[in-house]
């Protein structure tokens, strides 16, 4: 299953606008992804020239009603379905200060990290995590915007997986026994908020300690079956004990910031998220967001500062 990401929405704290993230759940198995990036493909020659950008990449912000339907026609509902999970918020309901006392702690539980590498004898970690701590810190380079971006992609991802896996599980108990889905989980996510080798590794990190995290406390949903008969799920991401999954692995090799104009499937989540925002923010677009229900209904989830279940309160390293 492949996992797209994007991001939609100015996230100022002055907005008055909801800004989003949202990723698309792209099925693999018997040759589905080829399928639909095909799909993609035909409904692109449908597009005026001038839509496409120097990189001959077409962006969602750039297409009108008529056009964002026809995607949902074409693309989205068209057999191998697509299913999305939706993360937003509201900055009133956000404050600035409290973005700040939250920022704060989490900078202090970066901190205690060090002292658990101390204790572990990894100097290449105790210097990667000082450095991230002074980075986190850094007011230009965490400020309101980035913070609630990387709130919103975490919780994003650790809900997104759980979807996809339980999708998958699904999709594997109707077609004939096919792993594919659950073997292939990837995150493809749009780094043009990213800027520099060093922002991209700090971001992974922070994502994979809260996945880690999350995963702990929310263990994801496996078949009674499969323990009893084994299952190549289990065995790929079997953890050191061997009764616990190592899914930290996973999210360290299958979790990337890349470019839209390489990957149609980011685009594919670029295009969606531009439907969500003009449907919630400006009541457009209305055709093609029903459409997006068709299949699979979407899940909104609003993201309050006030939880903070899924902060990094606690100090871990793994």
């Amino acid at each position: 299953m492949i996992i797209a990401i994007d991001e939609t929405g100015d996230f100022s704290p002055d907005s008055k606008l909801k800004s989003f993230f949202v990723a698309v759940l792209l099925q693999q198995q018997k040759g589905k992804l080829e399928m639909k990036k095909q799909q993609y493909e035909l409904w692109l020659k449908t597009i005026p020239s001038e839509k496409f950008n120097s990189k001959d990449e077409i962006k969602g912000s750039e297409l009108d009603e008529e056009e964002l339907y026809q995607f949902t026609e074409m693309v989205y509902t068209k057999e191998p379905c697509v299913a999305n999970q939706i993360i937003c918020f509201l900055p009133s309901e956000n404050p600035e200060s409290l973005m700040k006392s939250i920022k704060k702690i989490e900078v202090e539980s970066i901190e205690k990290i060090v002292e658990l590498v101390k204790d572990k004898d990894k100097p290449k970690w105790i210097d990667f995590y000082k450095k991230l701590s002074i980075w986190y810190k850094n007011a230009k380079k965490m400020n309101y915007q980035h913070f609630m971006k990387l709130i919103l992609l975490r919780r994003l991802i650790n809900r997104s997986f759980e979807n996809a896996v339980g999708v998958s599980i699904l999709y594997e108990m109707v077609d004939d026994s096919n792993s594919e889905n659950l073997l292939n989980l990837e995150f493809k996510i749009d780094k043009d908020f990213i800027k520099g080798r060093e922002a991209k590794q700090y971001w992974k990190e922070l994502l994979r300690n809260s996945f880690h995290t999350y995963n702990q406390k929310n263990p994801i949903p496996t078949l009674q079956k499969w323990q009893e008969d084994g299952h190549p799920f289990l065995n790929k991401y079997k953890g050191k004990t061997g009764s616990e999954l190592n899914l930290s692995k996973l999210f360290r090799e299958n979790c990337d910031f890349l470019e839209s104009d390489e990957h149609w499937e980011i685009q594919i989540a670029d295009i969606t998220g531009i439907i969500i925002n003009r449907y919630f923010n400006r009541n457009k677009a209305q055709k093609a967001f029903e459409n997006l229900n068709k299949c699979v209904k979407s899940e909104v989830i609003v993201l309050s500062l006030s939880d903070t279940s899924d902060l990094m309160t606690d100090s871990k390293f793994m």
